[in-house]
């Protein structure tokens, strides 16, 4: 068995997963941009903190949370500093024992009668927050401290329960985004014909196409930085792929045999027509209507082809950059020779950027 065939195939494989990937990062920062999945697992996250609506409504009112809005945009914000939300919630403490008046206490004057006023207050209208409340002030009575020492502490306390349970809703989000990562992989996979089976067979059976592709991924892993989905690439998917070599999108061919249904006659032995400029074409990528182990096997090739989607661009990338320095070190089967590569062909990529904050 050709060893230097087996990793061209993998490489290729890997190339298009990468490329797969992109377009699926692209499409779900799109969408969680515009549905606010951020902001909004943010304010879960604070909401299941404080467990109350009013403390946590009081929270987002306060001027350094809105200084955080982006101007014209009426939305919470994604991403809180720890130090500021030790900041706001050491002032709504504090304010919880401020007179009835309404006039609040300033946070840089406050006395150990108006911090305990606020923390029994806080107790008494939400008892499960209040028992919090012990373990991030628990010096506040200890005479052998400073009040400032004390709030120090307690600012630090308070900072560290952010950030731990911060990390266990990064997990969360992430968990859920690899869902959606799953079903985006699959849907653009069903829309641009993204076969993982039939990607795999082409590229074994076409050793120039293989080739093809494996130069212009070996340019691609010569990079520092992954390829990020651009604006054209996302317009043009199957031209970004045909750059590529990939063997993606739907081909159609007419139909010659009048005895062919234009349509998904079930147990018709030909492919599926659909009427393209007012003529009948057999879609000829998809399996024969009677053909049940195509379909099946059709179906296995685009869930995985979603399954590898949902694993991230910089996984593949990591993986693309290891094939590509194992095929590099000259591992070929005794015997044989993978011959000269064509020239790379032109890539549409650009530097990736960072990922912000999961909040």
């Amino acid at each position: 068995m050709n060893l230097d065939a087996i990793l061209e195939v993998a490489i290729g494989l890997v190339a298009a997963w990468l490329t797969l990937s992109v377009a699926v990062s692209q499409v779900q920062e799109w969408i969680s941009s515009i549905l606010s999945w951020r902001a909004k697992s943010l304010e879960k996250t604070i909401l299941s903190m404080l467990q109350n609506g009013g403390m946590t409504r009081a929270f987002y009112d306060h001027p350094l949370i809105q200084s955080l809005i982006e101007p014209g945009r009426n939305r919470k914000p994604s991403y809180i500093p720890a130090s500021t939300f030790a900041t706001v919630m050491m002032d709504l403490f504090i304010n919880a024992g401020s007179p009835a008046d309404g006039q609040a206490v300033g946070p840089n004057t406050p006395s150990i009668n108006q911090i305990n006023a606020g923390i029994l207050n806080i107790k008494q209208e939400n008892p499960s927050l209040g028992r919090i409340m012990d373990h991030l002030f628990p010096h506040l009575s200890n005479s052998a401290m400073s009040l400032d020492q004390s709030m120090s502490m307690a600012r630090t306390n308070m900072e560290n329960w952010y950030n731990s349970v911060q990390d266990r809703a990064t997990g969360w989000y992430k968990r859920r985004a690899g869902m959606w990562s799953f079903i985006i992989g699959v849907a653009l996979a069903l829309t641009f014909n993204i076969d993982t089976a039939q990607i795999t067979t082409q590229l074994w059976k076409a050793p120039t196409i293989r080739q093809a592709l494996v130069s212009q991924a070996t340019t691609i892993a010569a990079g520092d930085t992954q390829p990020t989905g651009t604006l054209s690439t996302l317009l043009k998917p199957q031209d970004y792929a045909n750059s590529l070599a990939l063997p993606f999108g739907w081909s159609t061919a007419p139909v010659t045999d009048p005895s062919v249904q234009c349509g998904w006659a079930p147990g018709q032995n030909d492919h599926p027509a659909i009427w393209i400029q007012n003529q009948c074409s057999l879609i000829v990528n998809l399996p024969a209507m009677n053909d049940i182990w195509g379909w099946a096997g059709k179906l296995l090739g685009i869930l995985l082809s979603g399954a590898a989607a949902a694993q991230g661009a910089p996984f593949w990338f990591d993986i693309l950059k290891k094939l590509v320095n194992f095929r590099g070190a000259g591992v070929t089967t005794p015997g044989t020779s993978s011959g000269p590569l064509p020239a790379p062909i032109p890539a549409d990529t650009q530097p990736s950027q960072s990922n912000q904050p999961v909040g």
